[in-house]
């Protein structure tokens, strides 16, 4: 997702692009330089997905606002990314992104053997309720 596309999903006021942008100068990188590093989170990507999957399963993201959230949690995450090499340049942020990675998978399974779990306890509820007495026709 590019930054623009970010802004024109959040509906931002220029005067906020302006003051996002003269952050991300005074963090000392720019726009192409944090797209690159952002966009090359995969872990961070597929953590922040699953958190709107989960969101959206427990009914805190409506039908049709995903991208809305997918928007936030991204610019979030691109000032979040900015600040930290901003103030700590040294430190391998693609070590934890390795890290992120694995735990959204990790909570993916999870997640998926508790949707399955309670799928089939559902459906085997509707199967108890509609079970007729067997008839014999001879």
């Amino acid at each position: 997702m590019k930054i623009e596309d970010v802004f024109k999903t959040l509906g931002l006021p220029l005067a906020l692009v302006g003051v996002i942008v003269a952050f991300l100068a005074w963090a000392g990188l720019t726009l192409d330089e944090l797209y690159v590093v952002a966009a090359s989170l995969v872990g961070l990507q597929l953590f922040l997905s699953f958190l709107i999957d989960v969101l959206k399963y427990v009914g805190v993201v409506t039908q049709g606002t995903s991208g809305r959230w997918s928007a936030v949690f991204n610019l979030v995450t691109l000032i979040g990314v900015a600040l930290w090499l901003k103030l700590f340049p040294a430190f391998d942020i693609h070590a934890v992104d390795g890290q992120l990675l694995e735990l959204a998978k990790v909570l993916s399974l999870v997640f998926a053997y508790i949707t399955q779990i309670i799928g089939t306890k559902a459906v085997h509820k509707v199967a108890a309720s509609k079970r007729l007495a067997p008839t014999f026709s001879g």
